[in-house]
This record gives structure tokens, sequence and C-alpha cells, in this order.
């Protein structure tokens, strides 16, 4: 990491937090899915 993003996560202007595969919100903009799943990732990702 950069030394700003470093001092950014230090003073709290960021939060980092742990995101699994199954609720990684990207994923719909980079991988191909079945009806099921993409309606699901479509749904938490608010893509209109």
């Amino acid at each position: 990491m950069k030394k700003r993003s470093i001092s950014c996560i230090e003073d709290l202007k960021v939060e980092i937090e742990h995101v699994g595969t199954k609720d990684q919100r990207a994923d719909i903009l980079t991988k191909s899915f079945g009806r099921v799943k993409f309606t699901e990732l479509h749904v938490i990702s608010a893509v209109d």
C-alpha cells in the first residue's frame, strides 16, 4: 500500500472490510453467472 493509503486508514478516514467471494459485488462486472446468481448480485449492487 502507498503511504497516503496507510495514513488514511490510520486516521480512520477509510475502513477496510473483508468481502467474501459470495458477496463480491464487482464480480457482476467481470464474470458470467447463471440467472439466479446474476439476479442476486444485481439486487445487492443496485445496478439499474
